[in-house]
């Protein structure tokens, strides 16, 4: 069984989800339900030892796509993309390596996201966080009081 993925593979994984988050951003109601729907995912998996040491980072990038998509806070758009891009391939679980077998399943989640963070979203996601901090900004995504059925059909 495959428990590793190379970057080459991380690359073409994140290359075909970057398709479907652009197709994705055109219509803001389906992009606010597939953050939710991350969202839920992360709660249920971030306790997970493989998945803990990205769900901070995760969780600030749904936020920094919710953000962006509202027209609160600017990204260039090849990020935003990716940064959804990401997040698609977490709450998809059929990829690389399927999400239903335990534990194994996420190690190929965690390196698409990781690659994603050394594309340029870590530096994005160090200004977000400072921008918020400055600002005192909470996210729709942050609030865990958000309403999370506004966008469930």
């Amino acid at each position: 069984m495959k428990t590793k993925i190379s970057k080459n593979e991380a690359r073409q994984a994140l290359s075909d989800k970057k398709l479907q988050a652009e197709e994705l951003l055109d219509d803001e109601h389906e992009t606010k339900q597939a953050l939710v729907k991350a969202k839920k995912l992360l709660k249920k998996i971030g306790t997970l030892p493989v998945i803990s040491k990205i769900v901070d980072d995760v969780t600030t990038t749904i936020e920094l796509v919710g953000d962006s998509t509202a027209g609160r806070y600017q990204v260039p758009k090849n990020i935003i993309i990716s940064a959804l891009g990401g997040i698609l391939y977490i709450v998809s679980p059929i990829d690389l390596i399927p999400d239903f077998i335990p534990v194994v399943g996420w190690f190929d989640d965690v390196s698409v996201f990781m690659l994603i963070l050394e594309l340029g979203l870590a530096t994005e996601l160090n200004k977000y966080r400072k921008w918020k901090e400055l600002y005192g900004m909470v996210s729709n995504y942050e609030n865990n009081n958000m309403v999370d059925n506004e966008y469930d059909e």
